[in-house]
């Protein structure tokens, strides 16, 4: 016999759930206009002279209220849809039709987090009645009625609702602070909608023509899968910014409404549905195009932190044909030759068709000529290519019979000024460049030995390059470093007569335990540029394998991994009587302790903890030719456990490209994704406000993963950015860390106090759809 009855204390349960679903107290501010904004697309779908729909928000003091002319509620819709956790009175072909926004039917919890009490004022479309429903905080209970409903004395003029909400006094909401916030996910939206009377919506988010700019006209673009119109805008300057309106969508024969505007110079790509915001896109665009992605077919989460996997994939795809687009349009114009993200684009994707507008330099002088424009003879000369750098063994190999191009010494650009000149069938002078001797062993210092001994370990252990030969030489030219391919052998060879390696022989001698890290660090600043081209990890099939392991992963942790949805789908069973609420709240308490990070003083150690003490700032005289953004390999300190959470430093280091802090990735992204950042990689970062986001892009551009913190502090008024940053990812034993840029490192270097956030991450493909 059972003796006592299952209780909650419902105020609490909600204050957890509304925690767990909503990114912030003040998103009952979303959830009440976003119903609002539902309810006018109701009332017009249904209502063809409905011509003057608004929502006007007002506060207060503590009393917060929503008013709209929409569709309106009677006492059973109230009853059956705004007060019932999860039941939503527009899932239903109608509403859908209408293009509402919101599905899940728990944003009226949204209110719960922050009100005392609750009021709702409610007309329906068609009838006469004006129907007042509400309750108080403390009042809510599972077992007793508490919520009233009745006939309202005084009688509404026009259809619609109005929300009054009663704020707690623990918490402080002002105008300044609700524009701040609703201003993202309204100001698009074609319905007037004013706080405090100031219209606060109605923006454009168009694009943006100058005088001086080129622009395609609208074009069309086809492939097996999508169809739509598009126009780009290119700033005939530096930066060229580029613009793209996609719109009339097609996908799979199925029309899309909406429409997608992208903009190299917004700093975030937000989604949204029907004009109503809903969530940043997680999405990397070898243009940097952000903007915005206004679809109905976007689906968020029900705490709209962010769009679904399903949408984020959709618009992933898009923005890929996007960026060929933008690339096919530039690559038309001299602006090419000036584009570095074109450049980035061409190597990647291998589209050396589009590099006619870049040049290439004639010898070591200031002439260039178009790579559309080289031919094997010019001017009755014949034309070669030099691959070296000695300007004497140019002027020797120069005359009047001849002409010869040199590459740059930006990555990108010189690596295709060379396959399109092989493409060309153009033939290379060779260099005059001599092994003079190779030595044995036998001739060689201990030291000397012992540096090719671990180069050779590391290598092989951290690059699985196993085809090459290493060694000592005598080599013309003053060259510190010389590789050569020998019958599909790479020999790397090093100068024994250069200085450039003393400080290792010094190390060896004089502190052997920190021989071994600086030898990777050898390899990884000087070498690895120079014979990343052999990795199978850099290509695209080196990314769909990694891709492939991460799918097999995923399946182990698909119940860990989630981070509102399986809270979502415990409410849906509690709904069908499957689970009970002490099932409800287990999971997103313990959904909380896993996703929270928190950072204090006692996490923030020294960058030499890893690393160690450099006998002195080494300035790397032979890497600057090396594209400080191209994607490169991590620090390896595997020898190294590490308890500290940030990792800092005062001193200059060329080595670390200059970054001064370090922030460990969660436990739980080095458990799931260790294997990513042991590959080659970009990395860019956005921040603002509450929000930064990292995108680590594999060397091959296939494969992106994307690290997002939710923070509790903001990072500062007007702190906002976004930039590609120098690869200087440190992975130790138990800790993956990552760069933090100059703008943040005041946020992150904690020194008193507790600093805490909630970090997402995953994984986006980037797929091919071109036909």
């Amino acid at each position: 016999m059972s003796d006592i009855p299952f209780n909650v204390q419902i105020d609490h349960v909600l204050d957890l759930l509304c925690s767990q679903i909503y990114d912030s107290p003040l998103s009952l501010l979303r959830e009440n206009v976003q119903n609002a904004y539902d309810a006018i697309l109701q009332r017009r779908h249904k209502d063809s002279n409905f011509k003057n729909p608004e929502i006007r928000i007002t506060i207060d003091g503590h009393t917060l209220s929503i008013y709209d002319n929409g569709i309106g509620m009677d006492d059973k819709g109230l009853k059956s849809h705004y007060w019932t956790a999860g039941s939503s009175g527009k899932n239903n072909p109608e509403a859908r039709a209408a293009g509402v926004v919101g599905t899940f039917g728990v944003g009226a919890m949204a209110n719960f987090g922050v009100c005392t009490e609750l009021k709702v004022e409610s007309r329906l479309y068609g009838t006469d009645i004006t129907w007042t429903s509400g309750v108080k905080k403390a009042d809510l209970s599972l077992t007793n009625n508490c919520i009233y409903i009745s006939e309202s004395k005084e009688q509404r003029s026009d259809y619609g609702t109005t929300v009054i909400v009663t704020i707690s006094t623990d918490f402080i909401l002002t105008k300044e602070k609700a524009l701040n916030y609703l201003k993202p996910y309204v100001c698009y939206l074609s319905v007037p909608v004013y706080l405090n009377d100031d219209l606060i919506s109605k923006d454009s988010y168009d694009l943006t023509i100058s005088a001086n700019c080129v622009d395609s006209n609208v074009l069309h673009y086809k492939n097996t899968s999508f169809e739509f119109d598009y126009r780009v805008i290119l700033n005939n300057g530096v930066p060229i910014l580029p613009q793209c309106k996609i719109t009339n969508i097609i996908y799979n024969h199925y029309k899309i409404e909406g429409d997608i505007c992208l903009k190299a110079s917004d700093t975030v790509l937000f989604g949204l549905r029907n004009s109503f915001g809903l969530a940043p896109i997680a999405v990397n665009s070898t243009f940097h195009l952000n903007g915005i992605v206004n679809l109905l077919t976007l689906v968020p989460t029900a705490g709209r932190e962010a769009v679904s996997r399903e949408s984020t994939s959709f618009v992933s795809k898009i923005i890929r044909i996007a960026d060929d687009i933008v690339a096919n349009e530039i690559a038309k114009h001299p602006m090419a030759n000036n584009s570095r993200e074109l450049h980035a684009y061409i190597r990647s994707n291998r589209r050396y068709d589009l590099a006619g507008f870049i040049e290439i330099p004639v010898g070591k002088t200031e002439v260039s000529i178009k790579l559309k424009d080289v031919q094997k003879v010019i001017d009755g000369k014949t034309v070669y290519y030099f691959k070296g750098n000695s300007k004497d063994a140019l002027e020797a190999l120069k005359d009047n019979s001849n002409i010869i191009l040199t590459f740059s010494n930006d990555y990108n650009r010189a690596h295709i000024q060379q396959q399109v000149l092989i493409q060309k069938s153009i033939p290379e002078i060779k260099d005059d460049v001599r092994i003079k001797k190779i030595y044995n062993d036998l001739e060689l210092e201990s030291a000397e030995i012992a540096i090719l001994m671990r180069t050779r370990m590391v290598i092989e252990d951290d690059y699985s390059l196993s085809n090459f030969k290493l060694s000592y030489a005598d080599i013309s030219h003053n060259l510190s470093i010389y590789l050569q391919e020998e019958d599909g052998i790479i020999h790397i060879l090093f100068s024994r007569s250069s200085t450039e390696f003393d400080y290792l022989k010094t190390v060896y001698k004089d502190n052997y335990a920190l021989f071994e890290q600086f030898i990777k660090d050898m390899v990884r600043t000087r070498l690895y540029p120079r014979f990343s081209n052999f990795l199978p990890s850099a290509t695209k099939e080196g990314a769909d394998a990694l891709f492939a392991y991460f799918q097999k992963k995923r399946e182990l942790f698909t119940i860990e991994n989630g981070d509102l949805g399986d809270v979502e789908d415990m409410m849906s069973d509690y709904l069908a009587g499957k689970r009970s609420m002490q099932d409800i709240i287990n999971v997103a308490r313990a959904n909380k302790q896993k996703q929270k990070q928190e950072v204090n003083a006692r996490s923030v150690g020294s960058v030499s903890d890893v690393l160690g003490e450099h006998i002195e700032p080494k300035v790397n005289s032979l890497n600057n030719d090396i594209d400080p953004c191209m994607p490169m390999p991590p620090i390896m300190r595997l020898d190294k456990n590490i308890d500290f959470k940030v990792l800092r430093t005062d001193a200059i280091n060329h080595d670390l490209n200059n970054i001064k802090l370090f922030l460990s990735l969660s436990d739980k992204l080095y458990r799931d994704y260790a294997e990513f950042f042991y590959q080659p990689h970009t990395t860019n970062v956005i921040w603002s406000m509450h929000r930064v986001i990292f995108f680590f892009t594999h060397a091959s551009n296939n494969l992106t993963l994307y690290y997002q913190l939710d923070l509790d502090k903001p990072l500062g008024d007007n702190v906002k950015g976004a930039k590609t940053i120098p690869t200087t990812t440190i992975i130790t034993k138990n800790k993956i860390f990552i760069p933090i840029v100059d703008d943040m490192v005041d946020y992150f270097n904690v020194k008193q106090g507790v600093l805490k956030f909630m970090v997402k991450y995953d994984s986006v493909r980037n797929t091919d759809d071109r036909s």
